[in-house]
């Protein structure tokens, strides 16, 4: 009797963890995605790499004190909207304002330095 008790005991102890369902991004439980901090003053930067579908630029920038960061040659960014990156292309010389949205760098403004 001891020895099947056992035996039971080692089994269970080897088999693989049953999973579980994982509740804390289930819909209607996702953490409110909110902005974090403010935003930024201008900072210069330079465009290096756009892409309107995913809404991200990529910038060299100069250091962003707001977000305690050094200044970078290539970093990705994501745009608020659209809107705030239409008409940017590599090399463009620019000036832009970003905050913390949902734990992602976020360019809020974008103008042109000509």
């Amino acid at each position: 009797m001891k020895s099947a008790v056992f035996a039971v005991l080692v089994a269970l102890m080897l088999m693989p963890p049953i999973a579980t369902a994982c509740t804390d991004h289930a819909p209607g439980t996702e953490p409110v995605k909110k902005a974090i901090g403010r935003e930024s003053a201008w900072i210069a930067g330079e465009v290096r790499e756009v892409d309107l579908d995913e809404s991200t630029i990529t910038l060299g920038h100069a250091k962003i004190a707001t977000l305690n960061m050094g200044a970078m040659t290539s970093m990705p960014f994501k745009a608020r909207d659209r809107s705030v990156i239409a008409g940017a292309k590599p090399g463009d010389k620019v000036k832009f304002r970003t905050r913390m949205v949902a734990e992602q760098p976020t360019v809020t403004r974008l103008a042109f330095v000509r």
